[in-house]
């Protein structure tokens, strides 16, 4: 057994268009601490600077790797970036092409993972700083409680930029098809929680860069995000669209796993399918009563059950 604080860890970014941030990101990530670290980039057809600025780093460092794709988007190119050669001791980081790494974030990560004697199925989190494109600090990231199955195929909620894994979890992810994944990210929440397990690190370790080219609402109050939300439900169920599109996905993750996922965790997703039947109705108050799925929030858990109550999940 290769000693964890030995084990290579495969740093996985995907690229597509990135050129106004991608220089202080790579910066970051030649600057970390641990010392046994691959940096592999898959450019995904950009049309900007970026393929310019990766062959620079490339050329300058040997543990930067990098292929030029087509455009294949993030997920697929992410399913590609997990295809990397590797050994099953070792360790693997999504990376987000507009953020900036604390130096530590790697030692950090695989320091917690070290006391784990199953590290090769837990997938490691940690909070973050919002940061603005002059990297100011707006907030910290929300503490989470719930991270579990029953968490994972109702909500995400979890970033893809702050998660270190283990190789089980990285060959499950391999076995499904990416287009059956809302997010990368989100997938191997779920596959961590059915397969394995999850550590949370409430210290953050990098600065979540916002800015115009991927905000997602997060600076609009909660009443307005909620209303939000509501309104895109809405319009979604208006164009036949009808269900949260969270619970469409673990249908599908439990029928790509089928044969592996214990009959518990795949009776979860089937009760809730089940439920959506007109005839149902008080099966699902009885349901609400006691839920075996949550979200984070308590507001949300609230909207969440009213859902599920109205058979319109």
């Amino acid at each position: 057994m290769v000693p964890l604080i030995n084990r290579i860890v495969h740093i996985l970014l995907s690229t597509h268009n990135g050129e106004a941030f991608l220089r202080e990101q790579m910066d970051s990530l030649i600057r970390q601490t641990y010392p046994h670290i691959i940096i592999h980039v898959r450019d995904d057809g950009s049309v900007d600077d970026t393929p310019k600025i990766l062959r620079e780093y490339e050329e300058k460092y040997l543990h930067v790797k990098v292929v030029y794709g087509e455009n294949l988007g993030i997920n697929k190119s992410f399913y590609e970036l997990l295809g990397v050669v590797s050994e099953s001791q070792d360790l693997f980081a999504f990376c987000d092409q507009d953020d900036v790494w604390d130096e530590d974030k790697i030692a950090q990560a695989v320091g917690l993972l070290s006391q784990r004697s199953n590290c090769e199925s837990t997938l490691y989190l940690c909070r973050y700083q919002f940061v603005d494109e002059q990297l100011r600090k707006i907030k910290t990231s929300d503490h989470r409680r719930h991270l579990h199955f029953a968490n994972a195929v109702v909500e995400s909620g979890v970033a893809g930029c702050t998660m270190v894994f283990g190789s089980r979890l990285k060959d499950i992810m391999r076995r499904s098809d990416p287009d059956a994944w809302n997010m990368h990210d989100w997938w191997v929440y779920l596959v961590a929680t059915a397969f394995g397990e999850v550590l949370f690190d409430p210290v953050p370790h990098l600065r979540y860069r916002r800015h115009s080219g991927n905000t997602t609402g997060w600076e609009k109050s909660y009443v307005a995000k909620m209303i939000e939300r509501f309104k895109l439900f809405s319009q979604r169920e208006k164009m036949g669209a009808s269900g949260l599109i969270s619970l469409q996905q673990a249908s599908r993750f439990i029928r790509q796993y089928e044969s592996t996922i214990s009959p518990k965790l795949r009776q979860l997703v089937l009760d809730l399918e089940q439920l959506r039947s007109k005839k149902m109705i008080l099966h699902r108050i009885a349901y609400i009563m006691r839920p075996r799925v949550r979200r984070e929030h308590a507001f949300e858990n609230f909207v969440l059950l009213m859902v599920i109550a109205s058979g319109r999940h």
